[in-house]
């Protein structure tokens, strides 16, 4: 998502999502949040599973968005997008 627009309950809704297991696999946006990375440090804190929360900027999500009907994956702190079988399906 390009950028999010929330209150400070986003953060206690990402640590709920979370703590439930149902949280998305990562969170990729063109601006930065700080309330929204907040929840996930604080689910971190509380020993809760995490997700990566990447920020690639204006340009990058416009280019996800050109990247329909292939797989994305976020590894080791990069998000790799492509065609075809995606290398953790493999």
């Amino acid at each position: 998502m390009e950028r999010t627009i929330g209150s400070s309950s986003s953060s206690a809704v990402m640590l709920e999502l979370l703590r439930n297991r149902a949280a998305p696999a990562a969170v990729v946006v063109g601006e930065p949040d700080a309330i929204l990375v907040l929840g996930v440090l604080v689910a971190e804190e509380l020993g809760c599973p995490t997700i990566p929360f990447l920020e690639v900027g204006k340009a990058g999500v416009e280019r996800l968005g050109e990247c329909e009907g292939k797989w994305a994956e976020v590894a080791d702190g990069r998000l790799m997008v492509g065609v075809g079988s995606s290398p953790a399906g493999s």
